[in-house]
């Protein structure tokens, strides 16, 4: 008979001690950090998606397995991504396969994981911290819906994991500096701001070293930095640039500081209604250094602080948490570091968080990813949560249960996908568009695409962006005359004729053969901006105005208005958006994006009767696949507007 201790517990207290006394210290670590691992697979996974910028990487790689190198329109050498390192460990993994979602998604639960293995089990003072730690990543929205996206934020985990792992647990020596110079280039290598993450502690190992007079630390630091620089050559020598496109699209704006400023503290208030522990997390990072006075971690603690520095400079980013998750992980490594808990305390919470992530409605909402949490994607500011947008297009269990753009979702960015493979079909040589991920990998390398907010585009990233109503990491540039005649005709039709001298020698460089004298000479030049007095900044940055809508074509008024309308209602002005589109279908009532999209915000705002009545004005297009795509819209808006008011008249 089995005898317990207290009626109300399930499990013998005999057999609990008997369990305990036969199992080891070993084997009881072994089955707790089996038991975390196993739950953050799932929340990995549960939440595994990939985002549309991730397919202009994707775009990129398919242009290099077919032969036309690493381009984003086949036409010019353009580094269209951000993330070198992330796009070649990408295509040696999808070189076989050629499968980019899947690839991605299991990469970046790799890396992930990987890190978290090395923050629970070497970088932890306890076991006990390393549960708390496990806690931590676990409940942090912005953590976990970065692990995957496709984006290179799961590389940038496992990247500083090993470096803090080196700084902390080992001695200084010259080994440890060329392991620390060489990892921190390659998370430099992956993404170019976390350099501010690594640059302060480094720079105390040397330091430290300095003061014993040991000079052959710097031919150390030089080798450890050859993978960087190694890249900047190739860089430079094949873009002419020694940067992303990106870099020079979103940074040189001409979007006043103060501004950017303003903007970056509502990206933080946004992650702070949203995701509240990311930020709660980072100041406990830069505060508890502090008090417990541990100077080691104090070059940390100064590289986060710079780190958030830089965000107010960029004015943050229009994907909600993205760029705190790096802090946060320094953060929580800093608390693993400095706090030892018991493992009976590391357990309680570990309960507590599985507990709070079950019963707080938000995160239901967020795990099952049902209507509220769909509608409250965006903010007034520019700001979404990306992961919620495109999880009904692109996350991993809508594909796994067949709900994937191949099946026609009832999804806005639908159309860009039947838009890009439309284009393919009919052989379109230029188009311009705002949203090029999932459109231009679809489109295929023939189809030239003008990114109108500079991402892929070598000329519209050095023009200043248009002043006003601009989305933060979305700068809209003016399309200068005869630009699209030019790309179409390969003949120059740009009516800026300074513009035009500027262009020739950007083309020379993007399109000319590599090794030329006259393009090393134009090379240097432009990056030391000799040709930068070619630019009317003061013309290029003003918006559309009555007098440039008289000199375009129908056809790009009805795009203008179509993109203005796309951007009022991301900012949720949703009368704007409604007034942009209509403004559209005025002069082309027979296109289908701007009637589509209202249909869309009506669903969007409940307003059913208005939503069903653009849905099947825009079903009875006649042209496969849409038709079968808005009568699902239709069924589906039928459906919810009976869950929520019953039937509809």
């Amino acid at each position: 008979m089995l005898i317990f201790k207290n009626p109300g517990r399930l499990i013998p207290v005999g057999l609990l001690k008997g369990l305990k006394a036969r199992l080891g210290r070993e084997h009881q670590v072994t089955i707790v950090v089996f038991f975390l691992v196993f739950l953050f697979s799932i929340v990995i996974f549960a939440n595994a998606w990939v985002c549309d910028d991730a397919y202009i990487t994707f775009r990129t790689l398919d242009n290099l397995f077919h032969g036309y190198g690493l381009t984003w329109n086949i036409a010019e050498r353009v580094q269209a991504y951000s993330h070198p390192l992330w796009m070649l460990i990408m295509a040696a993994s999808s070189y076989f396969s050629r499968d980019f979602y899947y690839t991605s998604i299991l990469l970046g639960a790799i890396f992930t994981l990987a890190a978290f293995l090395i923050l629970v089990l070497k970088i932890a003072k306890s076991l006990g911290a390393g549960i708390i730690g496990a806690c931590l990543l676990s409940s942090s929205k912005a953590f976990v819906d970065y692990s995957t996206s496709g984006l290179e934020n799961s590389l940038t985990y496992f990247i500083l994991s090993v470096f803090f792992l080196i700084y902390f647990l080992s001695t200084w020596n010259y080994k440890t500096l060329f392991l620390l110079t060489l990892t921190a280039t390659l998370g430099i290598l992956n993404r170019m701001d976390t350099a501010l993450l690594f640059f302060f502690p480094l720079a105390g190992v040397i330091w430290q070293m300095l003061k014993n007079r040991e000079w052959k630390i710097f031919s150390i630091v030089l080798l450890g930095l050859m993978p960087f620089l190694i890249w900047e050559m190739f860089s430079l020598v094949y873009y002419g640039f020694p940067f992303p496109n990106t870099a020079y699209a979103k940074i040189a704006t001409g979007i006043p500081q103060a501004d950017l400023i303003k903007q970056c503290g509502y990206y933080l208030l946004n992650s702070l209604s949203r995701d509240p522990i990311t930020l709660l997390v980072i100041g406990l990072g830069i505060l508890l250094p502090l008090v417990v006075k541990e100077k080691k971690t104090w070059p940390v603690v100064l590289g986060i602080l710079v780190y958030m520095a830089y965000l107010f400079k960029i004015g943050g980013d229009f994907m909600s948490g993205r760029f705190l998750t790096a802090p946060f992980f320094c953060a929580v490594i800093m608390l693993v570091r400095l706090l030892s808990f018991s493992v009976k305390t590391g357990i309680t919470a570990l309960g507590m968080i599985i507990l709070l992530a079950f019963c707080s409605p938000h995160n239901f909402d967020r795990l099952m990813n049902n209507r509220r949490y769909k509608k409250s994607l965006f903010d007034g500011h520019g700001i979404c949560d990306e992961r919620g947008y495109y999880y009904p297009l692109l996350g991993l269990r809508r594909v796994f249960a067949g709900q994937n753009y191949a099946a026609y979702p009832p999804h806005p960015f639908h159309l860009y996908i039947n838009q890009g493979k439309q284009c393919r079909r009919e052989a379109v040589p230029v188009i311009v568009h705002n949203s090029v991920g999932l459109l231009g990998y679809h489109a295929g390398p023939w189809v030239h695409i003008i990114d109108q907010y500079a991402l892929c585009d070598p000329l519209l990233a050095r023009l200043p962006a248009l002043t006003g109503g601009q989305r933060i990491g979305h700068f809209k540039r003016k399309i200068p005359g005869g630009y699209m005649e030019s790309l179409r005709t390969k003949k120059d039709c740009l009516t800026d004729r300074q513009l035009a001298v500027y262009y020739k020698k950007l083309k020379n460089i993007t399109q000319g053969k590599i090794f030329r004298w006259a393009r090393l000479k134009d090379i240097i030049k432009m990056n030391l901006g000799y040709y930068g007095v070619l630019i009317d900044q003061a013309y290029y940055c003003q918006p559309l105005g009555p007098r440039r809508l008289a000199e375009i074509s129908e056809q790009d008024k009805y795009a203008d208005f179509l993109h203005e309308g796309n951007w009022a209602y991301k900012m949720v002005q949703y009368r704007r958006a409604e007034e942009q589109w209509h403004q559209a279908l005025n002069l082309e009532p027979d296109r289908l994006e701007a009637r589509a999209n209202l249909g869309i915000m009506y669903e969007k705002m409940g307003e059913y009767n208005n939503a069903l009545q653009a849905y099947a004005l825009t079903a009875t297009h006649k042209k496969p696949p849409w038709n079968s795509y808005y009568q699902e819209l239709l069924s589906n808006i039928h459906r919810e507007a009976h869950q929520e008011h019953g039937a509809l008249p």
